[in-house]
Formats: structure tokens, C-alpha cells, sequence
């Protein structure tokens, strides 16, 4: 058994992308199951009191209902193990569409054609466990993708500089990364009103604590992604890190983004001439020889 686990875990890191159709039954099935618990809880969590006909109606108009909002917003679409804001927002957006089309087809059904009976109490419950249910096995995949990816894998220990908005496409950058591992532990920045505050689920730091966050999880890169950083911090920061061998890159500049993101090969070792507090000073060679000659 356990040599089988190696190979099941290599078979599964080949499937890259989740099918469509597979996210789209897996979607129907989420809101029927959520259908269902919120009769059950109107019913006081009693299979007996449970209306085998009524269940059985709203399930059917739920699956008509929710076939036409996902094949209008295609929710489907989206690469389940890239799921971010974006995907969340899309996903309440279809539970409320759903959540509403219910409540108004019950309202305007007053004659209670084909025993089609829901309350506005089951319909909020069935979009609460719709939302928690689409999102919720959503957030799973893409958890069990990164875990799968990093399986055995050597990874890096990286620290960012600069908790913002580059400091977050970093993160994204290098979350995404499909070559090398990277653990990202904290992000560092000047301000201390971010201190002891969390970005996308990473910790902010001070650059005072970084000593410490060394020495006990071990840091193998320093990423500066902050272009307001100054000179002197700069310096300081590049002093620690080969003191504590530890390797330092730099985000490239917003001219070489491409579509508004970069790619982990475009991160490059910092230059001694970024922390000179001048312009380099160019030598010209040969107008020195002519100068000398003779």
C-alpha cells in the first residue's frame, strides 16, 4: 500500500486542470445538497416530517433554476485551483440569482401548482449552505492541488519586503509557480500599523523581528518588493541578509510587467548600484589610454 501512494500521488499531479463538466455537476450537486438541509432544518432535522413530494418538486425546479444561472454566469469556467476573489465574488453572485429566482417563483405560484412549497426561511438557509458548499469544495481543490505540487518537493523559505499591492502580486507570482516550491513566512514592512496584521493569510512583520523569524524558521530569501523603499533601509536590509547568508532578489519594475503581473524568472539579484546613493560612475577607457599615451 504504501508503495502505491508515491504513484497515486504522481498520477494526480498530472491533472492540471479540473474538467468543466466535472465542476458544473459538482456545482448542481452542491446546491441540491443545500436544498435539502434547509428542508431538513425547517423540519426540525426530522426525516419523518420531511414531505417526500415537496422535497422531491423543489429539487427539480432547483436543478432547472440553478442549470440556467451557471450556463449564463459560467461559474464552470473558472480553473478551480486558481480560485480567488474574483471566484468567490462570481459564486455569490449565482447563489443570489438562484436564492431569488426561488423566492419569487414561490411567490407568484399562489395556487401552489405541483406541490412546489418553500418558505423564505428555507430559502436563506439554502443560500447560506449554497454559498459555503460552492466555495467551500472550490477552496479545497485548490488546496489539495498546492499540496499534491509540493509533494517531496524541495522548497524555499522566502520573506517579502514590502507588504502592498506588489508585495501582494509577489505572493500571487510566487504562489503560482510551478518549477520550485516557495514558503512564503512573512511579509516585512516599515509601517507599523500593519505589524502583527495578516495579508492573504501571511503575517506582517516588522524588519526588527526578522532576526528572530531567522532564527527560528530558517529564511532562504529576501524579496524586495517595495520601489519606495529608501537607500539607507535598502542598505540595512542587504547588510542583514549577507551577514545571515541570506540570498536577496528585487522585483523588476512596473515598465517590465507584463498584462500587470511578472514571472518568478524575472525576479534578479539585487545590483550593488541600486544602493549607491548616486548615479554609477561610467569609465571610459579609452579616453583614458589617449589621455596616458605616451
Amino acid at each position: 500500500m504504501p508503495s502505491q501512494t508515491p504513484r497515486t500521488v504522481k498520477l494526480l499531479q498530472k491533472i492540471r486542470i479540473v474538467p468543466r463538466w466535472l465542476i458544473f455537476i459538482l456545482d448542481l450537486a452542491c446546491t441540491l445538497f443545500a436544498i435539502f438541509i434547509a428542508i431538513l432544518i425547517e423540519n426540525r432535522l426530522s426525516f419523518r416530517l420531511v414531505d417526500s413530494r415537496q422535497l422531491l418538486n423543489v429539487m427539480f425546479i432547483t436543478v432547472i433554476i440553478n442549470t440556467l444561472v451557471f450556463s449564463s454566469i459560467k461559474t464552470y469556467k473558472g480553473i478551480v485551483r486558481y480560485t480567488g476573489l474574483q471566484d468567490a465574488l462570481r459564486v455569490f453572485i449565482t447563489v443570489a440569482i438562484s436564492s431569488l429566482t426561488l423566492f419569487l417563483v414561490q411567490f407568484f405560484n399562489s395556487s401552489r401548482l405541483n406541490g412546489f412549497i418553500i418558505s423564505e426561511t428555507e430559502v436563506i438557509i439554502y443560500a447560506v449552505f449554497s454559498f459555503l458548499f460552492l466555495l467551500g469544495y472550490r477552496v479545497s481543490v485548490k488546496q489539495g492541488f498546492e499540496l499534491l505540487r509540493n509533494y517531496k518537493r524541495a522548497r524555499k523559505t522566502v520573506v517579502i519586503y514590502g507588504a502592498g499591492e506588489t508585495g501582494t502580486a509577489t505572493k500571487r507570482v510566487l504562489s503560482h509557480d510551478t518549477r520550485t516550491g516557495f514558503n512564503i513566512l512573512a511579509f516585512v514592512d516599515d509601517d507599523r500599523r500593519k505589524n502583527s496584521k495578516s495579508l492573504d493569510g501571511v503575517p506582517i512583520i516588522g524588519f526588527d523581528q526578522l532576526k528572530s523569524l531567522h532564527e527560528t524558521a530558517g529564511v532562504d530569501e529576501l524579496i524586495i518588493a517595495s520601489f519606495s523603499l529608501s537607500i539607507k533601509r535598502k542598505n540595512e536590509v542587504v547588510d542583514f541578509c549577507l551577514d545571515h547568508e541570506i540570498g536577496v532578489l528585487s522585483v523588476p519594475p512596473y515598465s517590465q510587467w507584463t498584462g500587470g503581473s511578472f514571472t518568478s524568472k524575472q525576479l534578479k539579484t539585487i545590483n550593488i548600484e541600486e544602493l549607491l546613493e548616486r548615479d554609477q560612475i561610467e569609465i571610459h577607457n579609452e579616453e583614458i589610454r589617449r589621455n596616458v599615451k605616451g
